[in-house]
């Protein structure tokens, strides 16, 4: 079966929010807690919370999400552990800068949502998965390690 873009759209919005999950708890590994943590424990269970969402969504469109590429993120973790490593800085602006990089492909991604007929439902959704990684960059933005 074809995806029409829609689908297409949901499938990428909901890929880029696990790979922010992803990002999160490997930034969660690296906090003692604090505001540092409380911080990346709260933007965790929103992103969780709206991957579900947009699961769902995508579902009510006739689909069902692809699989999480585990190579590929395990990739994508193993590289930032290296720039942590390899990088003057403090690891946890590291992390914190892969973290608002993530926020901010999602971010993007919702900007490309007003071309495609949304049913109301999935707009809502995506407008609540836009605000909630604006309100992570401007919260991580505030955070320090």
């Amino acid at each position: 079966m074809l995806r029409d873009d829609r689908q297409v759209f949901l499938n990428d919005l909901i890929v880029a929010n696990r790979e922010t999950v992803a990002a999160y708890e490997q930034a969660l590994s690296h906090t003692d807690g604090g505001d540092a943590g409380e911080t990346c424990r709260a933007q965790l269970a929103s992103c969780r919370d709206i991957v579900a969402r947009l699961e769902a969504d995508l579902r009510s469109l006739g689909d069902l999400p692809g699989k999480p590429d585990e190579e590929r993120e395990m990739l994508r973790a193993a590289g930032r552990e290296a720039l942590s490593a390899l990088s003057p800085r403090p690891d946890w602006e590291v992390l914190v800068d892969a973290l608002i990089e993530h926020e901010r492909k999602v971010v993007d991604l919702c900007g490309s949502a007003g071309a495609l007929d949304l049913p109301d439902t999935v707009a809502r959704t995506v407008a609540q998965c836009r605000e909630r990684a604006r309100t992570a960059i401007k919260a991580l933005g505030e955070t320090e390690g």
